[in-house]
């Protein structure tokens, strides 16, 4: 009987890492998620290289973490109009805050802190780019112009706010999960110095994206 080849002998036969296999074979293997995100990357590659490709040899600002750094928090409607579990969190946010200014993003006052561009407000006065999708656009051009720590609305703090020691945090889990970031980051919770390449990336992306495009390709985008 022919021997079988070295990886097939050390690796179980169902391996997909280094057991060679059809492309149509190694597809069928990735689940329907990991399908998707493949698909949204070929997308965003193909249509928004020059973008990534600029920002992968733009170096990266030198900076320390702040240890004054503004809090952000964001309800469209504004407090009043806070459901009960979200005002709850946002008054956690300001008793916990330790110092740090806390500022409420609403429809009424975005504009004196971010410099979102026309065609981005006018997609989102059509309903075409939603509420949901605006938080992430409007975090990370805050972050960009400011720099700071943007909780989502359903964060509950239960201690002080801490000082963090780099330019950059975010929640990673060890649980994996269905969504791009397998638990690397998450996008509910973020901490930047202000300048930082990522949120200007980001930033730079969105305008663009929205500029060409009147959907979002993927629930998932930061």
């Amino acid at each position: 009987m022919p021997k079988a080849p070295f990886s097939r002998q050390v690796l179980p036969q169902d391996s997909c890492y280094t057991v060679p296999m059809s492309l149509s074979d190694f597809l069928a293997k990735l689940s329907p998620a990991q399908r998707r995100h493949r698909s949204v990357k070929k997308y965003l590659l193909k249509n928004y290289g020059e973008i990534i490709a600029d920002f992968k040899h733009k170096p990266a600002a030198r900076a320390t973490a702040d240890a004054d750094y503004p809090v952000w928090a964001c309800w469209w409607q504004g407090e009043a109009q806070m459901p009960e579990l979200v005002r709850a969190c946002f008054r956690a946010l300001q008793d916990r805050a330790a110092g740090h200014k806390v500022t409420l993003i609403t429809q009424a006052n975005f504009s004196e802190f971010t410099d979102l561009p026309a065609h981005i407000l006018e997609k989102t006065a059509r309903g075409r780019i939603t509420l949901t999708h605006l938080s992430d656009i409007l975090r990370m051009n805050l972050l960009k112009n400011h720099g700071g720590l943007w909780p989502d609305a359903t964060i509950l703090l239960t201690k002080p706010l801490p000082v963090f020691g780099q330019p950059l945090f975010s929640i990673k889990r060890r649980a994996a999960s269905q969504n791009v970031a397998q638990g690397r980051w998450s996008a509910y919770l973020w901490y930047m110095t202000k300048g930082n390449l990522l949120a200007e990336f980001l930033d730079t992306l969105f305008r663009e994206y929205w500029r060409r495009e009147n959907d979002l390709i993927a629930y998932f985008l930061i």
